[in-house]
């Protein structure tokens, strides 16, 4: 999935059907366009309330409407003994429950 997501961060849903070349399950969200996507653990659907102009990047405040999540993910907080999470640190790093991926060890084999 690690490939999957990194290219789905990288490319514009105007540049490629993600959903098609993925083979993802396309869900109808209730309050936003955006579709959400069945093979996550998580869905959130947001709606913006501002956005603030950062330098080279925008800043999206954002409301959220509704969040989906597996049931054995999330009680109160992150289940992490259930679940695996790949959080993005910035720039092209990346870590999943605390290990650091080396972007050396799967970039060179994701064309991005």
């Amino acid at each position: 999935m690690i490939e999957k997501i990194l290219i789905c961060g990288t490319k514009s849903g105007r540049e490629c059907d993600k959903f098609a070349i993925y083979k993802f399950t396309k869900l109808l969200a209730q309050f936003v366009r955006a579709p959400l996507i069945g093979e996550c653990i998580a869905n959130i659907e947001c709606k913006i309330i501002k956005k603030v102009d950062v330098d080279s990047h925008t800043l999206f405040i954002g409301e959220i409407l509704r969040a989906i999540v597996e049931e054995n993910a999330f009680t109160d907080r992150w289940e992490i003994n259930e679940v695996e999470l790949l959080h993005h640190l910035g720039s092209k790093y990346y870590e999943i429950s605390g290990k650091e991926l080396i972007p050396e060890k799967f970039q060179k084999h994701i064309r991005l």
